[in-house]
């Protein structure tokens, strides 16, 4: 009788532990959330050849605290990103939250309209956006 007991307690194991952790990463995957992080600028305000330039980006993620960068794609040599800054659990926007505020600067030296891209991801929540901005730069 006990050699019975036991035999049905380890074939439960054996049988049941699989299921069990099939079950709980089925649960899991489902209730995992899809965060899509956004741009809150709009546009840049317009550049002059030769003088300091400098636009804030700013984007944000809701629904967890999150890592967030915002970086930029095939930007111009004169241009960089800096002092980026986050926030959490912002006031006004539904919690959690998470705020990346970044700025844009650098001197430009020639003229026209120039197209810029930047990528903002929230880190662990494998999704990402590409924002395009236009830029003028007036001589």
């Amino acid at each position: 009788m006990k050699r019975l007991i036991i035999t049905i307690f380890t074939s439960l194991i054996i049988l049941g532990l699989p299921i069990f952790f099939w079950i709980k990463s089925k649960n899991d995957f489902l209730n995992k959330q899809t965060l899509i992080p956004r741009f809150g600028t709009s546009e840049l305000p317009s550049a002059f050849v030769g003088k300091p330039y400098e636009a804030d980006l700013f984007a944000s993620v809701v629904g967890a605290k999150a890592k967030m960068e915002i970086t930029g794609i095939g930007l111009l040599p004169e241009l960089s990103i800096t002092d980026c800054s986050q926030e959490y659990n912002k006031v006004g926007i539904p919690k959690p939250n998470t705020i990346v505020n970044c700025k844009l600067v650098g001197t430009l030296r020639e003229s026209g309209q120039v197209e810029l891209s930047f990528k903002v991801e929230a880190r662990g929540y494998n999704n990402s956006v590409i924002q395009k901005y236009k830029l003028n730069v007036v001589p």
